[in-house]
């Protein structure tokens, strides 16, 4: 495995944040505090004051002021959002969402924040952006995602700036566009956006949209790290292995990628199971490398369930487990990750460690084939050619149910 870390490394400048969906805070959740007078408030509010009752609404909300009361909170913002009040209409859109002193309601969440986009209220705009996205509450539809986003960038939102530079980056509802990406990942990490200055260092590592310059690449990660950011931490660890914008330095890289891997990010874990298990940039530990690859694959790593896998078929830092061992490869290979798919196939054709099962075998190679290992597209034809065409269909109709299986799970991302 000693080529496995260099050639992890130049592959990793693809992985970042750049596919990441997350859930925009909820839009009542406003920072800092002031003291507020509560009687005044109130009087306004039972006057039918929709700013009073709104702000009443937050009050209640934060526990500001008056004992934290959920259903109060939801009780004075539908008096607000009946009248037209934009902030409570998205307030009211958040409490549905969350089920917050409401039952969770996502179709009558997107009803609210639509009411409150319309006009013009830029946090209901980014969560209506993100429904859309995710196909919460509303049919999933990415040309609405965009313009919705886009309504909220251009009134200054860096969560809306970030997703809309995301989504020109991987070319989701709109054409993939690396120099819309940057325009608009710039303005995002300009405030300080973390998910954007990760995005954009791996647009400047990459080259696209913009000239390569990894020391700004590097600069970008820091501004990440500076906010105890993991990605940040992961990618500054990346450069420092590869010796981009910084000096080559397997000790820091080490140091960043486990700083990133134990604040629980994935990628991080794996990387760092590989560097144990190679001894290069750490002392060779296969108990440790084991240790982190669990992490990674409880997590649904594909890459972290295949090289643990492999340890338990091989015996290396976890007892001998063939069951176990081919368990996690299972999952591996289901989830897409192809060396996997090949060694399922390969096992299932011999017979040795697994019964021997041609349909199984033709199901696992066809799969790794769609996924571009040629020698296996030779190896299923093979195998068509020992198996009678009843076979053949079964084979083919689980490897296509594997694939929708895959193409629904990818969806959600």
């Amino acid at each position: 495995m000693r080529l496995l870390t260099m050639n992890l490394l130049m592959a990793l400048p693809l992985v970042g944040q750049a596919t990441v969906i997350k859930s925009p805070v909820p839009i009542g959740s406003k920072q800092g505090s002031v003291e507020l007078d509560i009687a005044g408030l109130r009087s306004k509010a039972e006057s039918g004051d929709a700013t009073a009752q709104t702000q009443l609404g937050l009050a209640y909300g934060r526990g500001q002021g008056v004992p934290k009361d959920e259903a109060q909170a939801v009780k004075w913002y539908q008096k607000a959002a009946n009248q037209g009040n934009p902030e409570a209409q998205g307030d009211l859109g958040a409490c549905y969402a969350l089920g917050r002193g409401v039952m969770k309601d996502t179709t009558e969440a997107v009803r609210w924040y639509r009411k409150a986009a319309e006009q013009g209220y830029v946090r209901a705009q980014v969560m209506l952006g993100f429904a859309y996205r995710i196909g919460d509450g509303v049919a999933q539809d990415f040309n609405e995602a965009v313009k919705w986003y886009l309504r909220a960038a251009e009134q200054g939102n860096a969560m809306a700036q970030f997703s809309l530079g995301n989504m020109y980056q991987n070319g989701i509802g709109v054409q993939q566009d690396f120099q819309a990406a940057v325009v608009w990942l710039s303005k995002s990490a300009n405030q300080g956006y973390v998910s954007a200055q990760n995005n954009l260092g791996i647009l400047y590592v990459n080259g696209q949209g913009v000239t390569k310059d990894y020391k700004i690449a590097v600069s970008l990660f820091r501004k990440a790290v500076e906010q105890g950011d993991a990605m940040g931490q992961y990618n500054l660890g990346i450069r420092y292995g590869l010796g981009q914008g910084v000096p080559q330095d397997y000790q820091a890289s080490a140091n960043w990628v486990r700083l990133a891997a134990e604040q629980g990010l994935a990628v991080a874990q794996t990387f760092l199971g590989v560097m144990y298990s190679e001894g290069k940039f750490l002392p060779e530990d296969s108990k440790a490398s084991a240790a982190w690859y669990l992490k990674a694959a409880e997590q649904g790593r594909n890459d972290a369930q295949y090289y643990l896998g492999q340890l338990y078929l091989n015996g290396r830092g976890v007892p001998l487990n063939t069951e176990t061992g081919l368990a996690w490869v299972r999952k591996a290979a289901a989830g897409g990750w192809v060396d996997a798919q090949v060694l399922l196939g390969l096992a299932y054709r011999e017979g040795k460690v697994v019964p021997l099962d041609l349909v199984e075998a033709h199901v696992w190679f066809n799969l790794a084939a769609a996924n571009g290992h040629e020698l296996s597209g030779k190896a299923r034809d093979d195998l068509g050619a020992k198996m009678t065409q009843e076979q053949i269909r079964e084979a083919q109709s689980r490897a296509r149910l594997i694939t929708e299986q895959q193409t629904n799970l990818g969806s959600l991302k």
